[in-house]
């Protein structure tokens, strides 16, 4: 549906009782976030609803970088779900170092955005001895009772990835009716990290959850 799942600028103006006006901006989105297998659940198209971030690499649009991203739950996991169209696959040599090449990080923060709040992170990516799935925050290593595939199609030119991180290991609860969020697609074609598209911020340029963006549990 338009307008969901759409990183939007605000601005609101107030003056207080003193007569003092002040201004506050930002960034957030209507994100609701629907059971694994519902059928309201929502695709994000990257390329419509995410930002781009060239680190001097440059790219040449949705044939070099583009694709979706979903996310949904269910009582034990988180599901992150991306099919990436990629020209050149080109992987990190470990999974501590993932984010320097062809992979996708994520990360969760319990309730609103807001600054100096506790998060944690993750990444996958498909390395030459597999699949990998590592947690950067709130301490690196692996992730207990996770789960990840990361399958590529060469003649499509495409990743598909399934992640699934138990809500513990988010640092959240199931219950929980909103919480924060942030997505990136890092792209590598061989010489390092040239960009990433993301969706929300907070994770590829700076460590910020303040810059994530909330998203809503839907029964």
């Amino acid at each position: 549906m338009q307008g969901l799942w759409r990183a939007t600028p605000y601005t609101v103006g107030f003056t207080l009782s003193d007569g003092e006006s002040k201004t506050i901006s930002g960034t957030t989105a209507f994100a609701p976030v629907y059971p694994d297998g519902s059928p309201g659940m929502l695709t994000v198209d990257l390329a419509n609803q995410a930002q781009y971030v060239d680190l001097g690499g440059g790219t040449s649009g949705g044939d070099d970088l583009s694709g979706t991203m979903t996310l949904t739950y269910d009582a034990t996991y988180l599901k992150v779900r991306a099919t990436i169209h990629d020209d050149v696959h080109s992987p990190a040599a470990d999974a501590l170092n993932l984010w320097s090449a062809d992979s996708i990080q994520f990360a969760f923060a319990s309730g609103l955005p807001a600054p100096g709040g506790a998060y944690s992170e993750f990444g996958a990516a498909l390395l030459g001895s597999g699949p990998a799935l590592y947690q950067f925050s709130p301490v690196g290593g692996s992730v207990a009772g996770g789960q990840v595939s990361v399958v590529r199609d060469e003649a499509r030119r495409t990743t598909v990835y399934s992640v699934q991180i138990p809500w513990a290991a988010a640092g959240l609860s199931p219950g929980d009716p909103y919480f924060s969020y942030s997505f990136l697609v890092n792209d590598s074609d061989g010489s390092g990290r040239k960009g990433f598209i993301q969706w929300g911020a907070g994770i590829g340029a700076s460590k910020e959850s303040a810059k994530y963006l909330p998203v809503q549990r839907m029964p």
